[in-house]
């Protein structure tokens, strides 16, 4: 009974002092922190597996961890890094891509923002974007897609400086958005515009290819449609057909008692457009150009007819002085 107690005894006292030797994490890393050997997680609830995480230095001096399936044929496994902050102080390089001891983030591949309404920042200012419905992309200085009110642009950071916008819309074409400084600030996330709403667009290129400035309304029939002055060096129109018919032989011009009764009963030239059709459809500067210089030219008949007369008149005149003399 003595004996089977004492082996009882001694047999737990072994088994106890075998757990409570037996090392853990925490142990082995309380007597030492550094190891050259291949270190692997693998398995889950303790169930081995030939894949896991590999943690080790290799010959070139790089730390790699990796995910590895280590089957018949050596492939990558997703890996999943959980924090509210990923922090690195120095560059770091994706699928592959080559340094070149500058640039703090290189890909080999396309980038892909999950969701619209999401952009690419620079330092604040800076955005490249897309509005939530996916209709248009926003390049903005200052200014960026709001992330979740369809076609809103809002402004970037709280600043009195200037914004800027470029939006691509796929129904509206590409529009030009410039917002001056100013004396009070604008805050970070107040609304500046909805995409073709014309707040502060001071130029369009519509999906007809045309051009228009300071203007909102597209007429199809013109390129260039500027709501405002226009300034320029020189201005060039090719024109077809010219005003030199009027020196052809069976040109008929006007009578000056003809043109005294309508320059009376209509207020303007025969051929050229009334002060009211030039007010509500303007004038063609191609075509009022040569009619003018139809004016021109006729002008210049009844003057070579006058000074005809006016010679005739001088003749008659002479004869007449001649005839008196004798």
């Amino acid at each position: 009974m003595k004996y089977s107690i004492l082996l009882t005894g001694l047999l737990a006292f072994g088994l106890f002092t075998a757990k409570a030797q037996t090392p853990t994490l925490q142990s082995v890393t309380d007597n030492g922190n550094t190891t050259n050997n291949f270190i692997k997680i693998n398995g889950q609830n303790k169930l081995q597996s030939i894949d896991g995480l590999e943690l080790f230095y290799d010959n070139n001096g790089e730390a790699i961890i990796q995910n590895f399936k280590r089957g018949s044929t050596l492939t990558y496994a997703p890996m999943w890094l959980g924090a509210t902050v990923l922090k690195t102080n120095g560059r770091m390089l994706i699928n592959n891509a080559v340094d070149d001891s500058n640039v703090g983030l290189r890909v080999n591949g396309d980038v892909r923002l999950s969701y619209r309404g999401q952009s690419y920042i620079v330092n604040n200012y800076v955005t490249l974007g897309e509005t939530v419905s996916g209709a248009a992309t926003v390049l903005g200085n200052n200014a960026m897609a709001d992330r979740s009110t369809s076609e809103r642009i809002n402004f970037g950071v709280t600043t009195l400086d200037g914004s800027n916008a470029i939006v691509m819309s796929n129904n509206l074409g590409t529009m030009f958005h410039v917002k001056p400084a100013t004396t009070g600030a604008r805050a970070a996330g107040d609304k500046w515009f909805s995409v073709g709403d014309g707040t502060d667009e001071v130029m369009r290129l519509t999906p007809n290819r045309n051009m228009l400035i300071n203007t909102t309304t597209d007429d199809v029939n013109y390129k260039l449609q500027v709501n405002g002055d226009v300034k320029a060096r020189k201005i060039k129109v090719t024109q077809t057909g010219w005003a030199d018919f009027v020196f052809e032989p069976d040109y008929r011009m006007p009578s000056l008692q003809e043109l005294e009764r309508y320059v009376k009963e209509h207020k303007h030239l025969p051929g050229i457009p009334s002060a009211g059709e030039v007010a509500e459809q303007g004038i063609d500067l191609g075509e009022m150009n040569k009619k003018l210089l139809q004016k021109v030219e006729e002008q210049m008949l009844y003057i070579i007819q006058q000074q005809k007369e006016i010679e005739g008149l001088k003749k008659d005149m002479k004869d007449l002085k001649t005839k008196l003399k004798k």
